[in-house]
């Protein structure tokens, strides 16, 4: 298969088909998308061969960073928010500590870090049905190619 035929199978998992060709058999979900749009990111950034070389653990470990950044985001949002309810109170000249509710940020942030794990097992399923495809693909190939040495062979057998 040709990188382009690769990428348009990759695309085609937006298909609102259930079947796709190659008997790929998908579930469409919300984070299907994004999934789609990480692993043509990664093609692009590693082109088809790295990026079918990869092992599932070099993904899961994409993931984990993309999940520690949006730790680090929010720690990073929750001290920014506790430093400025500190300076409003300094500001206003009162004693007491303003205090502004952190629960919305926090559930927001884990609402998407659970997503994340979603997305990965969507990436995961569509990397996984691409290397079978190929795999298949090869393997009819290597077959014909095997069928056609035998063939060759027993003419140059039946011709001595």
């Amino acid at each position: 298969m040709s990188e382009k035929d690769i990428i348009a199978l990759v695309k085609a998992y937006k298909s609102k088909n259930k079947h796709l060709s190659h008997n790929i058999v998908i579930n469409n979900c919300p984070w299907t998308n994004e999934a789609i749009n990480m692993c043509l990111n990664d093609i692009r950034d590693y082109g088809v061969k790295g990026w079918l070389d990869q092992e599932p653990e070099d993904i899961v470990l994409k993931f984990k960073q993309v999940a520690q950044n949006l730790s680090k985001e929010l720690i990073h949002n929750l001290d920014s928010v506790q430093i400025n309810q500190l300076l409003f109170s300094v500001s206003i000249g009162n004693d007491v500590y303003v205090e502004c509710d952190h629960l919305s940020e926090v559930k927001q942030t884990l609402s998407e870090s659970a997503l994340l794990f979603d997305i990965l097992m969507k990436y995961l399923s569509i990397y996984k049905s691409i290397k079978n495809v190929l795999a298949k693909k090869h393997s009819k190939l290597l077959s014909h190619k095997t069928i056609i040495q035998t063939c060759q062979r027993n003419q140059l057998n039946s011709s001595y």
